[in-house]
Order: structure tokens, then sequence, then C-alpha cells
């Protein structure tokens, strides 16, 4: 007989347990009750985003600009999920078919708030709105994900092509968030002589992450010298080395001594930039996973073990 716990659980299926029609078709990954869940989380997410803008206006004499837009953008995401709940309870047939429509919009809508409110403000430093609006621009892009066949198939296609490690996307990507930041200090009228140096720290950073991808994507440029050089761990470690000194000049100083989208990828750039060095001399980290056989001897030693004595 099957129990309640196997009824629920079966209702969810793993992306990676999809066959390849699941994965290349039309078929959404995700079943009905994980996108309404997901609809739910982002919701939340968009009043406490809102909330918080709108606990910037209320410090002010008036709600205009960036808090106004703060408050927008939760709104008006909160209203869709609500209105796409609302229909996949009444109308489900329907709710299938603008499915895709709707979540894509709430990806650039998200992408649109991080971009700007993040970035210039309110929410530079991290708190209440920094954190929803990162979070809920995630939850929609793994929603978007398993709801489109056409972003899944691209993801998926982009990252099979990707002959290298991981750890130099996440390097590139963290360095295109800190140019960003950087940049965005200046055009927020607090540019100095660290904004400038911020922004070249990016530059050359993505600059090198970009010559390592283009020199493992095209075999016209494999062989030269500079791609054999970005591959050896030469190049790791000049690269730990180069975050190593943003660390210490950018995140103990001006302009990213508060938490926010600066500091934060600084650190995601020394991380990958040092896991990267440790890929390239091939180190070998301990693991941290609790594999069954380490929990079936601690559990035989517990049954085993001699009573305690008595006072």
């Amino acid at each position: 007989a099957m129990s309640a716990g196997d009824g629920l659980t079966s209702h969810y299926v793993s992306i990676d347990e999809l066959d390849g029609s699941a994965q290349h078709s039309g078929t959404p990954a995700f079943v009905p009750q994980q996108r309404h869940s997901m609809f739910l989380l982002v919701s939340a997410l968009s009043t406490l985003e809102m909330v918080a803008a709108a606990s910037v206006c209320a410090r002010g004499e008036t709600c205009h600009g960036a808090p106004a837009w703060g408050v927008a953008l939760g709104l008006l995401s909160a209203l869709i999920c609500a209105a796409y709940l609302f229909a996949a309870n009444s109308r489900a047939d329907t709710a299938e078919a603008v499915l895709e429509p709707v979540v894509l919009f709430l990806f650039w809508w998200w992408v649109a708030g991080v971009s700007t409110l993040t970035f210039y403000g309110p929410f530079v430093e991290v708190g209440n709105g920094f954190c929803a609006t990162w979070a809920a621009l995630v939850v929609v892009t793994i929603l978007l994900y398993g709801s489109s066949s056409a972003f899944r198939g691209t993801l998926d296609d982009a990252w099979a092509k990707m002959q290298l490690s991981a750890h130099v996307e996440l390097l590139a990507l963290a360095s295109v968030v800190e140019l960003v930041a950087a940049s965005a200090t200046c055009a927020r009228g607090t540019c100095n002589d660290g904004s400038g140096w911020a922004i070249t720290v990016g530059c050359v950073s993505l600059a090198t992450c970009a010559w390592a991808w283009i020199s493992s994507s095209v075999p016209a440029a494999r062989a030269s010298s500079l791609a054999l050089a970005v591959r050896s761990p030469v190049f790791a470690t000049a690269m730990s080395g180069w975050w190593l000194l943003a660390v210490c000049t950018l995140t103990l100083s001006s302009p990213f001594e508060h938490a926010g989208n600066g500091f934060l990828s600084t650190w995601a750039a020394l991380y990958s930039s040092v896991m990267l060095v440790f890929s390239a001399y091939e180190v070998q980290l301990p693991s941290a996973s609790w594999s069954s056989d380490t929990s079936g001897r601690l559990g035989a030693a517990v049954q085993h073990a001699p009573p305690p004595p008595h006072a």
C-alpha cells in the first residue's frame, strides 16, 4: 500500500529524472504543484520587496524615483502571481496557455529590478529589499527554466558547449557584477580613485575570462601560446592573486566597504579563482558528504556502546 508521504512526493519530478522528450519538447519540466509553489514564493518575495521600498518612501517626504519604482516592481509582480494562481485554480487550460509568456515577463521584470534597485538604489546594501529582489530573480529564473522548453534548451546547449571549468564561468559572472557595481558608484556621484581601480579590476578579469572561453571554444585559437597559458596553472594562480589584491583594496575601504553587489561579487571572484587554482593543480579537497557507510558505522557504534556508569 502507498503511504500518504509516497503519494505526496509522487507529485514532484526532479529535472534530472526527466526523459529527453520532456527536456526538449514543449512539455514544462515542472508539474503544476511545483509551479504553484514557486509562484507563491515569488508573490511573497514581491510583497517583501514592495514593503521594503514603501518603508524607504515612508522615511522621506514624498515617494518618487527609485523608491516608487521599487513599490511598483513588487506590486505588479505580486498581482501577476496572484492572477496566475487564480486562473490555475479556475481555468487550468488558460493558465497553461499563458504560462510561458507570464514567466518570461516576470523574468525580464525582475532583471530590470535587480539592475536598477540593487546597483543604483535604494537597495545598494544588503537588507530586506536587497535580498528579496535578488531572491525573486533567482526563483523566477528557475521557474522559467522549468516552464520554457526554448529557454531550457538554449541554456543546456550553451552549458554543454562550455569546455572550461565551471569556476571560470563563475569568475566571469562575478567580474561582470563587480564591474557594473563599480560603474554604478560613479553614476551615483561617488566616483573616486577606488572606483577607477575597481573598474580596472573587473575589466581585466572579464577580458581574461573571455579569452579563456574563446581559446577553448574556437579550434583555431586552441594551439596558440596565449591559449595554452590561459589553460595552465599560471593563469589560475595569477587570477587568484589579482582578486586577492582586489579584496584587500576594494572591500576594506571605498568603494565596497559595505556589503552589497560589489562586495559580494569581489569575494565571489576570489573564491572562484582560488577554486580554479585547486582544479589546476589537481588538489583534492576533503569531501563533506555524509555517506551511508559512515552513518551505518556510527549507528552500529552507538548501538553497541556500553551504557553510562551509574552514579
